[in-house]
């Protein structure tokens, strides 16, 4: 009834053209009222015309939210790497070459020192997996990462050509610690791979003593 046109009270249809100008002016004219009241149902009833997936779409979690938190974790995990290479370019290492014996020497100490910590987590993770605080997988990877560690050590510091026989027999001493060393850790991470876990302390025990070894290069010639 108040659609298109205005009614008086008693549903008479209302000209706006014949409607005194005195009748429009007077808020509390009847036919004003009226078709007040016709205005206020109007907007009431294109208010209570809601379309339901724009509440969900308004209440969901927005995208941008969702799209930042990827992105913090994206940049947290950057940091981390840079800050991992950037502590393994701190620790020296012994790369270049050695015009006397007594940089010859500081380089193989550091080598030693180096490979004691390739040593000591092998050890370390042998004992914790045969305590059975460990898991295979985390155990294995653990270990091939030390020996890779190791080996990269040695053909590091083998590169280094000696400067004289003094330093020859340096070498040498230092090269069979290595191999001894790399050669247990190997034992150590095949029985890892077959899932010998009980018994990896027993098989890594000889890796105490390639520390010790190590230990005494290192303070003899540091």
């Amino acid at each position: 009834m108040c659609e298109g046109r205005s009614y008086s009270p008693n549903g008479i249809p209302v000209s706006h053209s014949i409607v005194p100008t005195r009748v429009k002016d007077d808020p509390n004219a009847p036919g004003v009222a009226f078709g007040r009241t016709c205005a206020r149902r109007k907007r009431a009833l294109a208010v209570s015309r809601v379309d339901p997936s724009s509440i969900d779409d308004a209440t969901g979690p927005p995208l941008s939210t969702a799209r930042g938190t990827r992105a913090g974790v994206a940049i947290i995990v950057l940091v981390l790497v840079l800050l991992g290479v950037l502590a393994w370019r701190m620790v020296p290492h012994p790369i270049g070459p050695a015009r006397t014996y007594e940089k010859y020497e500081g380089k193989a100490a550091t080598t030693a020192k180096s490979a004691q910590s390739e040593v000591q987590t092998t050890l370390l993770v042998a004992r914790t997996a045969s305590a059975d605080n460990a898991f295979g997988p985390y155990t294995a990877v653990v270990i091939s990462d030390a020996e890779e560690g190791l080996s990269g050590l040695q053909g590091t510091f083998d590169s280094i050509q000696p400067p004289d026989e003094r330093a020859d027999k340096l070498g040498q001493e230092l090269d069979s610690l290595l191999s001894d060393a790399l050669e247990h850790v190997r034992e150590v991470r095949v029985a890892a791979r077959r899932g010998e876990l009980p018994r990896l302390a027993d098989v890594a025990q000889p890796l105490a003593d390639d520390a010790d070894k190590l230990q005494a290069f290192e303070e003899r010639h540091k």
